[in-house]
């Protein structure tokens, strides 16, 4: 067992981010890091240029690899819970639609084609911001967004609350649909309200 000892301890480094640099890119057994030193431990003495390496990487590492390690790992994961709310909007919505439209009466084949232009092309480019969990950006896109004959200002107001409750949420939650929201994923809103017609109000 041979320990490569690196001091001094670098004040910048995280310790999750270097550990796992050093893995991706050799074959270590164990890293210990403690109050004045990391030992990275190895089966046997690796090459000069390998020891450089490591010793120059956590050297360098700044308050930067900190942001990767944790904030952007942090906002990973309150992506994908965004990208699952999402799915969970656009599941219900397309059903609901479904249901209304099967209470019409029958469309004549024809028509089938000018009732989708209509009634879901022009909300599209929402859906696929919600689809892709970028609630922000849907925000603005409804926000910008007049009604026409076929989609009336109700349903716009309906899909900003939706929207907006998500953004400023602080926990879970349940929504204008029934559906029980994680929520919390957008830090830079908590103490914000939305007023009756689902604009945000910032604090």
């Amino acid at each position: 067992m041979y320990g490569l000892i690196i001091q001094p301890i670098n004040p910048n480094a995280n310790g999750i981010f270097f550990n796992y640099w050093v893995n991706d890119n050799y074959i270590a057994q164990t890293i210990e890091h403690d109050e004045t030193e990391v030992i990275v431990f190895f089966t046997e003495e690796p090459i000069q240029a390998t020891k450089d390496a490591i010793t120059a990487k956590y050297n360098s590492l700044t308050q930067l690899d900190v942001l990767i390690s944790d904030d952007v790992l942090q906002e990973i994961s309150f992506k994908e819970q965004r990208e699952e709310y999402g799915i969970t909007i656009y599941n219900t919505t397309a059903a609901m639609s479904r249901i209304n439209r099967l209470s019409l009466p029958d469309l004549p084949e024809n028509e089938h084609k000018q009732y989708r232009i209509d009634h879901y092309d022009p909300l599209s480019h929402i859906v696929g911001y919600i689809l892709k969990g970028d609630f922000k950006s849907a925000y603005e896109e409804i926000n910008d967004f007049v009604a026409t004959e076929f989609i009336e200002e109700s349903t716009i107001i309906t899909y900003r609350m939706i929207v907006s409750n998500y953004i400023v949420s602080t926990s879970k939650y349940t929504d204008l649909f029934g559906n029980r929201v994680k929520g919390a994923t957008y830090l830079e809103h908590f103490g914000d309200t939305v007023d009756a017609q689902g604009y945000i109000i910032s604090s």
